[in-house]
């Protein structure tokens, strides 16, 4: 079972990595486009909710990253005691309960966006390009629960026998 979450893991962040790149590609391609038919005073009406949908995927794409390689934003005071004074299982004690508290924090904001998500599509409309807002609401429970993944992987891996490349 662990090594396939390891396996999974690995191939969450590949796909991730590949959808940043591909997302930031069609981002500065449709931003400039949409700047050059602006001078031209011949604009394309959907591709500035395209655009803000891109950079809303791509904040979700970035937290998922994070997530599995501990670049997220936190407050570590007491991580940061325990690493001073070197008492390294304490330290991953402590570890190992912020990423237990993550995981049900951020299933609980998925199951909060499911419901939105569900709202949306019943009462929902079209954005663009006859695309219902309902679908693309969808970016925000699959990105939260992507994000609950990698906080729930970490909290299986803090229990290996391997913490960090290092035995413990």
């Amino acid at each position: 079972m662990y090594k396939f979450l390891t396996k999974l893991d690995k191939l969450v962040d590949r796909v991730t990595i590949f959808f940043v790149v591909l997302t930031m590609a069609v981002l500065l391609v449709s931003s400039i486009t949409g700047i050059v038919l602006r001078w031209t005073n011949t604009p394309l009406v959907w591709i500035e909710p395209f655009v803000r949908h891109l950079v809303f995927l791509l904040a979700f794409l970035g937290g998922i990253i994070a997530a599995g390689r501990n670049a997220h934003i936190s407050i570590d005071i007491l991580g940061r005691y325990f690493e001073a004074f070197h008492n390294k299982k304490i330290k991953m004690r402590f570890d190992r309960l912020i990423y237990f508290i993550s995981f049900f924090a951020v299933v609980w904001l998925t199951d909060s966006a499911y419901g939105f998500y569900v709202v949306e599509l019943q009462y929902g409309k079209e954005v663009f390009l006859g695309i219902h807002s309902g679908f693309l609401v969808g970016i925000i429970p699959v990105g939260f629960s992507l994000i609950a993944f990698r906080f729930f992987y970490k909290f299986v891996n803090s229990f290996s026998i391997f913490h960090d490349g290092e035995a413990i």
